[in-house]
């Protein structure tokens, strides 16, 4: 699975949906092999024209993902684009959020239940926005209260859940609505929000990382399951782990076990877990590489990546870039 929500993509060939349709039979056809040494060849999904695109997954065919406005602090889309084709296409928007009265900013997007839900950041009122399918958005979901600002979003099976943050409050951590129940965090509020089968997962926001976790059956039964050692920089949630990277460490939560799987990083971008590999980039060095789930020797992938966000399938990794001039582009590459 890829960060957040990102499920295993379809096999076989096919036409993409929607924008840039028969560009391509198949995933990643004409891809070469990846070159020993951490040199994957590329194909670009979309060619320079995003503002700062984060937050990927992958769901069936598409690679899901939030962007800013081209221009100005405030506004933004949803998009989604194939991942099978063979050349740069046409990204097919979602929903777009505007600028103006209500400067409305999305901040998160995971798969809830079929539908995608979106962390929409307001001057009017912050909320969740669910869409029933990406061809027809519906403005629905969950209305936050107005009680701080929201952090990050998470969803898993039949739960929904997202953080806040208040300066008047404890920090806190809603599931699956206000009315039905909140974790509190400490004060210094809650990072890199994430569930498993059984818990809502974060990290404080305080010197050590620490990470907690509340029962989904009792939210007022909050676990610690260890220490990142800094503050949380990224996180990925798959199919049966939930990995936390701070700016020099990767550790691995699976049930209640927690471990530390690498240290003396040089800053984390980019996030994503598969079912053997947890997948990264260094701001440092701006290199893509992956780690055994396990812990052991780090390995390149690629060379220099300027990576928002990463997601992955089961046989290509993807990834959002940053650059100046929204000139952000999606990137895929095979699997080593």
């Amino acid at each position: 699975e890829g960060e957040g929500e990102g499920e295993g993509e379809g096999e076989g060939e096919g036409e993409g949906e929607g924008e840039g349709e028969g560009e391509g039979e198949g995933e990643g056809e004409g891809e070469g092999e990846c070159v020993p040494g951490g040199f994957c060849p590329e194909t670009i999904l979309v060619q320079g024209e995003l503002r700062n695109p984060r937050r990927p997954f992958v769901r069936g065919t598409d690679l899901i993902f939030v962007s800013e406005q081209s221009s100005g602090s405030s506004g933004g889309s949803v998009h989604r684009v194939d991942t099978r084709a063979s050349q740069p296409i046409s990204l097919v928007l979602t929903r777009v959020f505007q600028t103006g009265v209500s400067n409305e900013n999305p901040r998160d997007v995971v798969d809830y239940e079929g539908t995608l839900h979106v962390l929409v950041v307001s001057s009017n009122n912050d909320r969740v926005i669910s869409t029933a399918s990406p061809q027809s958005p519906l403005d629905s979901g969950f209305d936050l209260g107005g009680l701080g600002e929201p952090g990050s979003l998470a969803a898993r099976g039949s739960h929904i859940a997202w953080s806040r943050r208040n300066q008047s409050f404890e920090n806190n951590i809603i599931v699956d609505g206000i009315s039905n129940g909140i974790a509190r965090s400490s004060s210094g509020g809650p990072k890199c929000l994430a569930m498993n089968d059984s818990d809502v997962v974060w990290v404080e926001s305080n010197g050590s990382g620490s990470v907690r976790a509340a029962l989904l059956s009792d939210l007022a039964a909050v676990n610690f399951r260890g220490e990142l050692g800094g503050q949380c920089a990224a996180v990925a949630q798959g199919s049966d782990v939930i990995v936390l990277a701070s700016n020099a460490t990767i550790a691995l939560l699976q049930g209640q076990d927690f471990g530390l799987i690498a240290a003396d990083l040089d800053g984390i971008s980019g996030l994503a877990v598969d079912d053997t590999h947890v997948y990264f980039v260094t701001v440092g060095s701006g290199q893509l590489s992956r780690i055994p789930r396990s812990g052991g020797a780090v390995e390149p992938i690629r060379p220099t990546v300027d990576a928002c966000g990463i997601a992955t399938s089961d046989t290509h990794l993807f990834w959002t870039e940053c650059r100046p001039n929204n000139a952000g582009r999606v990137v895929r590459v095979s699997k080593p």
